[in-house]
């Protein structure tokens, strides 16, 4: 329940400032909505982990490990599930997860403070470029503002910051933009299956079912 209800607060904090959701009500129902959606996936893949861990156990598969693109042994693929279990029951992965999270947001918010006005400012550059006129009446709109018309101003430039920040975010988990945001749960089910075979180097770890298995599998077929 502490991990829906901190992805309740975080996808709450994000909506109210963005605008995404107009009033607490629909913030507060999307944050709900948003957290009980995240705790349903993880309790489902939890039991299908279950699951695939009978049929290892039933099977006895092995998996070859890969660190760095060189192989380091072989291990069970049962004992991985466990290890995988261990992790997703572990409270310290979560608030390692949140505290990941928390870090990443900064970085995109600070990120987009630095890309908001050389924004703006080069939109006001192409706009002279391209329609001197329409510039013209953009800067004496701003120099004539009335007190009324410096909150309306206000306004709309928290709603670009906002705008800017929410595609910042989405350009580094789509496009890869290395913001700091990492799979903690999948750093620990790394660092303890590299633990498990004696390798002490850190590193990418990869899994793929083991070759005397495949060569098992070949063999039976006719």
């Amino acid at each position: 329940m502490a991990f829906a209800a901190a992805v309740a607060a975080c996808v709450f904090v994000v909506l109210i400032p963005a605008g995404l959701c107009e009033g607490f009500f629909l913030s507060t129902l999307t944050s709900v909505l948003a957290a009980f959606a995240v705790e349903f996936g993880r309790r489902t893949h939890i039991r299908k982990l279950l699951a695939r861990r009978d049929e290892a156990q039933q099977s006895g598969s092995r998996l070859e490990v890969i660190v760095n693109n060189a192989r380091v042994g072989e291990i069970g693929e049962a004992e991985t599930i466990d290890i995988k279990l261990d992790a997703l029951r572990d409270a310290r992965n979560y608030a390692a997860q949140f505290t990941n999270l928390i870090a990443f947001l900064v970085r995109c918010a600070l990120l987009s403070l630095v890309l908001t006005p050389a924004l703006i400012f080069w939109g006001l550059v192409l706009q002279a470029w391209i329609d001197p006129a329409a510039f013209g009446a953009t800067m004496s709109t701003l120099l004539q503002l009335q007190p009324a018309s410096v909150m309306t101003l206000g306004t709309t430039l928290i709603t670009f910051c906002m705008t800017v920040f929410v595609l910042t975010m989405g350009c580094s988990i789509t496009f890869g933009l290395n913001l700091g945001l990492s799979n903690m749960f999948r750093l620990t089910v790394d660092r303890a299956i590299a633990a498990k075979l004696g390798c002490a180097a850190p590193g990418h770890v990869r899994l793929r079912p083991a070759r005397a298995a495949l060569a098992d599998a070949h063999g039976m077929q006719p």
